[in-house]
């Protein structure tokens, strides 16, 4: 029997204890929230959205390039709105050797976002993502994928034949084309980045 989208991401939410879909929070979370929320003037979903307000510890990122050097990085998640998700890709460097400076236009930002997605936000529509790239957090510089030549994949398996080969990872989208750009000061995410650390 072929399985729903629905029922796959239920699923994938009971194994990982996730009881908030919008913001994948876990029982021990969401308990503790509630016990804060006791003593606080502030209600449950204040409490939520301030706490998705600003960075928790970046998860690490990377991939092998074709020379079989491993480029690392760190993605930090970010929620500034109830469903969007951002990825703010820094920190971006070659694990064995740090000293060596990684140029822009080297990084494979498509191979490093599809991973982590695949591995860190399983099941989540790759339309609610927005990719951001900085050197330095609070820098002031930042990237944004260049729309024009960026596409947005299904999987070809079937989504019973991809959720019994990955039961742990179904994620059925992923970039193609992912090109980074600069990103304007005058883009409407511009000033939330800038604000972040």
């Amino acid at each position: 029997m072929v399985k729903t989208r629905t029922e796959i991401n239920q699923e994938s939410n009971e194994r990982r204890g996730i009881v908030n879909k919008a913001f994948k929070l876990h029982q021990s979370t969401v308990d503790a929230i509630r016990n804060f929320a006791d003593d606080s003037e502030k209600s449950q979903a204040q409490l939520v959205t301030n706490a998705f307000d600003g960075f928790y510890t970046p998860l690490p990122a990377g991939y092998e390039n074709e020379d079989g050097e491993y480029i690392s990085a760190d993605i930090y998640i970010y929620h500034p709105y109830s469903l969007e998700t951002w990825l703010i890709i820094t920190n971006v460097s070659d694990e064995y050797d740090e000293e060596r400076a990684i140029d822009f236009y080297e990084i494979n930002f498509e191979n490093m976002v599809n991973y982590f997605i695949s591995q860190h936000l399983p099941g989540l529509h790759i339309n609610h993502v927005k990719v951001f790239y900085t050197p330095i957090l609070g820098s002031g510089e930042f990237y944004r994928p260049d729309f024009s030549k960026l596409k947005q994949e299904m999987y070809k398996e079937s989504v019973s034949f991809f959720f019994d080969l990955f039961h742990e990872m179904p994620t059925l989208f992923r970039y193609k084309n992912l090109e980074m750009i600069p990103l304007t000061e005058n883009a409407k995410e511009y000033k939330l980045l800038e604000k972040l650390y």
